[in-house]
């Protein structure tokens, strides 16, 4: 049994939580692999939001690159990634890289991925993000689940760009 008072603050933490992710600023985004399994695997795939579709490289790659360039420059916090866990979490290490000055910049390293990983970061500001597996059992299978800019508007949730702290209830 969960008090009344209790019940109503998770609908408004979970509210918070899916407007702060509503917003997918790579939608748009041209997406670009090192390599493709084939037409069934597009890099395209890691956007429609269709957890059935997914990108792919090649047999036997246990590394590959996809480049995510948006339409404009955005101010970025999150990067959520996803697998498809259906048929095996596979990839064991990953970096995040930014374009910046035509350079690419490494901003967030990690290890697997499995169903999802939500890769937090101080905010940045890029044209193009990539992402680089370095290493995964079999080939890799990946899609993005959103790339967001958290809300700056004040509220009670809120401390400062960025950042979602505890409330006082």
């Amino acid at each position: 049994m969960i008090h009344g008072n209790d019940r109503e603050r998770l609908a408004e933490l979970g509210e918070r939580i899916r407007e702060a992710f509503a917003d997918n600023v790579a939608q748009n985004a041209a997406v670009t692999a090192s390599e493709t399994a084939d037409g069934a695997y597009s890099p395209d795939n890691i956007l429609d939001d269709d957890s059935d579709s997914f990108w792919m490289p090649k047999a036997g790659s246990e590394r590959a690159e996809l480049v995510v360039a948006f339409t404009r420059a955005e101010s970025i916090e999150k990067v959520v990634l996803m697998e498809n866990i259906r048929i095996g979490q596979r990839i064991e290490a990953f970096t995040l890289e930014y374009r910046k000055d035509g350079q690419w910049q490494e901003f967030f390293h990690g290890t697997v991925v499995g169903y999802k990983r939500i890769c937090s970061f101080e905010c940045l500001n890029t044209d193009a993000i990539r992402i680089r597996i370095l290493q995964s059992r079999l080939c890799p299978t990946f899609f993005l689940g959103r790339i967001v800019d958290f809300p700056t508007q004040p509220g009670p949730w809120h401390h400062g760009q960025g950042s979602i702290t505890t409330v006082e209830w």
